[in-house]
């Protein structure tokens, strides 16, 4: 006797889910085996489609209803139970039809914004916006449009034939209009023109001003993105750095510049982060602790330095640059 199942391969970003059996069905009810690891199936009760014996057989062994049916896979499954099994199920052979399923509970509250993120060709960009409605429950529409304006960008166009910057915006638009809870952001401004990415650094600040929630943002634009960071993670080579929150870092240390011989002069009465030193036509630049008074400030006028706060973007230099990153080193 052949047994009618369905099965499914369920998706969650780039990774299948599978799950860990400990039962099987028998002839005389449940009984537990050595555990094994499978995919989501099983057989269809009396007058029970194929979808609604899926979506059962998925709450049934994970206990969630957060999952998408995508599409029939025409090919099924055929093969024979062992006779042991056989003889326990009632069984001897077994048809799967399996769906392709995507597990949304996660990937409707995480929306990844990234360069190289794909999209049928043919598609134009108000058919991208209908696609992202149906599956994003908080798909901002009118904020959409309204952005589209401001961007000076059509609906109208295909998404392949859009330029660097254009798809940028584009991208950048869906992250928006999602209002996910978790917004993942990779360099969002690649190709677009210093008033674009000033027009979008405003945008966002607005939108998280009127929706509130989380922005991770990757970018090598920290003086233009300055005003609205919370905290900066800074990573070298695939490893942390440094993680603080912004104001923290605008007070981590001071730079010294001046001629060469009075800097170093200067600061031999210092704590000095020998991070990078630049030394170009007898000119150099150090930075120090912050821990400067009144008569060090003085000290270092007298001695015609300047002393100045440290920018976010020098800070990120500082501390992510190679040992042989100066440009006096290409000159040696």
């Amino acid at each position: 006797m052949i047994r009618f199942a369905v099965g499914a391969i369920i998706i969650m970003e780039n990774e299948f889910l599978l799950v860990k059996k400990q039962t099987v069905e028998t002839l005389t009810g449940k009984q537990s085996i050595a555990y094994e690891i499978d995919f989501v199936k099983g057989g269809l009760e009396t007058e029970e489609c194929n979808e609604a014996a899926l979506l059962r057989e998925l709450y049934e062994e994970t206990g969630s209803k957060d999952y998408q049916i995508i599409e029939q896979i025409n090919q099924k499954l055929h093969f024979s139970f062992p006779d042991d099994i056989a003889k326990k199920i009632g069984y001897s052979h077994q048809q799967t039809t399996f769906f392709l399923v995507r597990y949304i509970a996660a990937a409707q509250k995480i929306y990844f914004n990234y360069t190289t993120q794909l999209f049928y060709q043919d598609m134009r960009v108000e058919d991208i916006f209908y696609e992202l409605g149906t599956f994003y429950p908080n798909w901002n529409v009118e904020l959409a449009m309204t952005l589209c304006e401001q961007f000076s960008l059509s609906i109208k166009a295909r998404y392949h034939r859009l330029s660097t910057g254009q798809a940028s915006v584009m991208r950048t638009i869906c992250s928006l209009a999602v209002r996910t809870p978790v917004t993942l952001l990779d360099e969002p401004t690649t190709g677009m023109d210093e008033t674009m990415r000033v027009l979008f650094h405003k945008v966002l600040l607005k939108e998280f001003l009127d929706s509130p929630r989380l922005f991770l943002m990757t970018t090598h634009h920290l003086e233009e993105t300055e005003f609205i960071l919370d905290h900066i993670l800074l990573m070298k080579k695939g490893k942390i750095v440094r993680h603080d929150d912004l104001e923290s870092i605008k007070e981590n240390g001071l730079i010294v510049e001046g001629p060469r011989e009075k800097v170093t002069e200067f600061s031999k009465g210092y704590v000095i982060d020998q991070l990078q030193e630049s030394s170009i036509a007898e000119y150099s630049r150090l930075l120090v602790k912050n821990s400067f008074n009144y008569s060090d400030y003085r000290a270092a006028a007298e001695a015609g330095l300047t002393v100045r706060p440290m920018t976010v973007s020098e800070f990120c230099s500082y501390h992510t640059h190679d040992e042989r990153g100066r440009i006096e080193d290409v000159f040696q």
